[in-house]
């Protein structure tokens, strides 16, 4: 399997590719990626960061607004169902501690502001291009939640 640019004509088994190249191939995988959009919001509420997801704090906060979230806008290398469902329940507990634990909700609001996040690549190095901004290393993105969820909001967990 190589990945090729786009393909600009078919000649049977032949393809001609738009950077000129001509290969006899087998089969062609299609693997076109996707851009994220939010159309339903203003246009410039979000920084795509140079890449196709919106800049969020750990994927799921807006830096600017914290009563804005995103769930959903990650990738990794492994299943991504857990991780959204603790992204839910961070968001969850988030929205509760306004009322439930003020003091939990500010704590948190200030490592927001300030972009504090650990390390959720796990040593892991990714390709240098828009597509891979934003990705975790879902061992790490699932520990950072945990222990998040755990320092800022056992309290209300446990009402």
């Amino acid at each position: 399997i190589k990945p090729r640019v786009a393909i600009e004509k078919f000649y049977g088994n032949d393809v001609v590719f738009a950077d000129g190249e001509c290969d006899s191939v087998d089969e062609i995988i299609l693997a076109t990626g996707y851009t994220a959009s939010i159309p339903y919001l203003p246009q410039g509420i979000f920084d795509y960061d140079g890449g196709n997801r919106p800049r969020l704090w750990m994927r799921l906060v807006h830096p600017a607004n914290n009563g804005l979230y995103g769930l959903g806008f990650i990738e990794t290398n492994s299943s991504v169902y857990r991780l959204f469902d603790l992204g839910a329940e961070l968001i969850s507990n988030h929205i509760k501690a306004k009322s439930a634990n003020p003091v939990a909700r500010a704590k948190l609001d200030k490592a927001i502001a300030q972009w504090v996040e650990p390390d959720l690549s796990n040593g892991l190095t990714r390709v240098a291009s828009s597509r891979h901004v934003g990705y975790v290393d879902s061992r790490a993105y699932e520990a950072a939640l945990k222990a998040m969820i755990a320092e800022h909001f056992s309290e209300i967990e446990a009402a």
